[in-house]
């Protein structure tokens, strides 16, 4: 400190000046001990890789987490069905009896009401 400026390391927040240092471009300084250790931690990590076929390994793990995957498909209109599903929300298509269900929507029309013209 023979400027009488302290050089405060931005990682151990410790004076620096006494020993190897480094500034960055923003004028902060950091311990070459700090930054050495922040460079073997980051190389110590494990990096990801890209899987075969090339995806990329954070969205393989999406996929592989999805339902759509672990789903089975309808063995009538091939729409995913949930593990643990039943019927197919798509064709109605019940895994269970191999028959598919069938609605029928009506439109009734409402009463006309009866008043007097006046």
């Amino acid at each position: 400190m023979a400027d009488g400026t302290a050089k405060v390391c931005v990682i151990c927040k410790q004076d620096c000046s006494g020993r190897p240092h480094v500034k960055d471009k923003q004028g902060r300084y950091a311990c070459r001990a700090c930054i050495e250790k922040q460079q073997a931690r980051s190389a110590s990590k494990p990096t990801l890789q890209p899987q075969p076929g090339g995806m990329d390994p954070v969205m393989a793990r999406l996929v592989e987490g999805s339902v759509a995957v672990k789903s089975t498909p309808c063995p009538q209109c091939s729409s995913p069905i949930p593990p643990g599903g039943v019927v197919c929300v798509q064709c109605g298509f019940n895994t269970e009896t191999g028959k598919s269900m069938r609605t029928r929507v009506t439109v009734e029309e409402p009463e006309k009401k009866k008043g007097k013209k006046g």
